[in-house]
């Protein structure tokens, strides 16, 4: 939603032109977008939360009447956000005969992922429970479907829109073009407003984007790292910024820690980086760091796991941006600032 957002702030806000229909997926499961979301400043844009369980094979009339929906509607271009998710599967699938344009947005560092194995199994996972999800809603057909983790390589998608293009992974073949997220006043306003966010920090700070892993020596590490760093800036309040998905016994070891401050919202990260000031943003590879804010520096710790022996196996993600710098160790904080 962040960047659907910004995306029509900069490129569709003419409501003469453009008719928009932004359909956001619910998991009642989930804890996100459980707040009132403000849209007044669009007339040109209808709304939908869709009630979607990717876990839950059974039948969803929501689902159906979205799909009835977009069947009779004309629609010029379709940007989806997950290639991998059954809704925007079978919307592209729908939609591509009618000469709709898809295009793939980013949801992710994933667009700057080098793929270094191939994953059969999985990928025939994916596609048997994509048939089964459809089948479940009563949608009777069959698509040969190999699904693959290289960026946009779905043969329907029309084109790639990610703010680095010269750091995707070429594979797909499909043409990638430059898109800007929060870089426009009007874009930073409008989603601060669908958010309701209001002011968290006052003040230089050290920010970190958490994410969710599996993998506890990743875990491990992450506390480590974040005790170097209140050891090695003991004036600067460290704040965590929370993925919704965290693991609640990990959110009691981050509490643990001396100087840090908790951000546990639904609000994105991007949204609070793109007000702070003269602060140290850092994380090891998530998405939220690609968003640029001149008073800042960021830094990209995705070698310090490599360094450490740990690794992803299947991927490699890369800083796709001059304004993250890559660090081998956290004394380089030190003399980068």
């Amino acid at each position: 939603m962040l960047i659907t957002i910004s995306l029509i702030c900069d490129r569709f806000m003419n409501d003469n032109d453009y008719e928009i229909f932004v359909v956001q997926t619910i998991d009642d499961h989930s804890g996100r977008f459980r707040f009132v979301k403000d849209l007044s400043d669009f007339n040109h844009i209808t709304y939908l939360e869709l009630k979607y369980d990717e876990s839950n094979f059974g039948y969803n009339p929501q689902f159906n009447d979205y799909i009835n929906e977009i069947s009779r509607s004309e629609i010029n271009t379709c940007i989806i956000f997950n290639k991998l998710a059954y809704i925007a599967f079978f919307s592209v699938k729908l939609l591509k005969p009618k000469g709709t344009r898809i295009i793939l947005a980013p949801d992710g560092a994933a667009a700057y992922a080098t793929i270094s194995r191939f994953t059969p199994r999985w990928s025939l996972l994916v596609a048997a429970n994509t048939h089964k999800f459809l089948w479940a809603n009563r949608i009777r057909r069959f698509y040969f479907y190999y699904p693959t983790l290289v960026y946009g390589a779905m043969k329907e998608i029309s084109e790639l829109w990610v703010q680095y293009p010269e750091h995707i992974d070429k594979r797909s073949g499909k043409p990638a073009n430059k898109i800007d997220i929060l870089k426009s006043p009007d874009s930073i306003t409008a989603t601060r407003k669908f958010f309701g966010y209001k002011e968290l920090i006052n003040g230089p700070c050290i920010f970190y984007t958490n994410q969710p892993f599996r993998d506890n020596r990743i875990n491990d590490f992450e506390i480590y790292i974040l005790k170097k760093l209140s050891e090695r800036f003991p004036a600067l309040p460290i704040y965590i910024k929370l993925h919704p998905t965290t693991y609640d016994t990990h959110r009691k070891r981050f509490n643990e820690l001396a100087q840090v401050r908790i951000i546990d919202s639904t609000i994105p990260a991007e949204v609070i980086i793109a007000t702070l000031k003269h602060s140290i943003i850092l994380s090891f590879w998530s998405t939220a760091m690609l968003i640029d804010n001149s008073t800042c520096r960021f830094f990209w710790m995705f070698p310090l796991l490599e360094k450490a022996g740990i690794n992803l196996h299947k991927m490699t993600i890369k800083s796709p941006s001059k304004h993250l710098k890559v660090i081998q160790s956290i004394e380089e904080i030190d003399e980068a600032i």
